[in-house]
């Protein structure tokens, strides 16, 4: 009680007013500290003070044990529910539904089909795309230019740098650039024999 009431504003009071002070120091001695007033309840009062407190811990002890009696009925009620709601008994059923069982193996059934279904699908779509990057590597235009011996057809020319039926457009669009841009530069000469075109290299003495 007595620490309890030194730290009241009373009693701060009482010792910053009696405690000397000197350069960073304060302090105070027992002889005022014996002198400082402590007020005590008469024995009635004490008396009246306990069985308050018992009054009101055993409020609090009666709604903790209350508490926790309805905790447990919430937990019993919702087991209860959750069975209730299992067994299909929360709202009137219609006879013609299927049973939660075999809704439920439905469900796994229809979950592990389209699982297969996508596991085909990205099967299918990595084994185009490696077809596609396969089909989309070509040949150097020049390297091929110069690796033939005189006059090459186009058709020929495109199949040695790697162009087919499955070709990609952007992959013959862009052989296509580069084709003509060597034609401009003068690098290739075209000539047209029997309905095709004829291309070769330019050799450096003729440029």
């Amino acid at each position: 009680m007595i620490a309890y009431f030194s730290r009241t504003t009373l009693a701060k009071d009482y010792f910053f007013k009696r405690a000397k002070q000197t350069v960073n120091l304060a302090s105070i001695n027992m002889t005022i500290l014996s002198k400082f007033p402590v007020p005590i309840s008469s024995p009635k009062e004490q008396t009246q003070i306990l069985e308050e407190i018992e009054s009101r811990l055993s409020i609090c002890d009666q709604l903790e044990a209350d508490i926790e009696a309805n905790l447990k009925k919430t937990e019993v009620l919702r087991q209860s529910i959750l069975k209730e709601a299992f067994e299909g008994k929360l709202v009137p059923q219609n006879p013609n539904d299927e049973p939660a069982s075999v809704l439920l193996e439905r469900i796994d059934k229809e979950r592990r089909k389209n699982i297969e279904e996508a596991k085909k699908i990205k099967k299918v779509r990595k084994k185009q795309s490696g077809r596609q990057k396969k089909r989309d590597k070509m040949a150097n235009l020049r390297d091929v230019l110069e690796s033939t011996d005189g006059w090459i057809n186009a058709q020929a020319l495109f199949q040695k740098c790697g162009i087919g039926d499955n070709s990609a457009t952007d992959t013959i669009e862009n052989l296509y650039l580069e084709l003509r841009d060597f034609i401009k530069d003068g690098a290739v000469e075209v000539v047209r024999r029997d309905d095709e075109d004829w291309l070769r290299l330019v050799p450096m003495e003729e440029k």
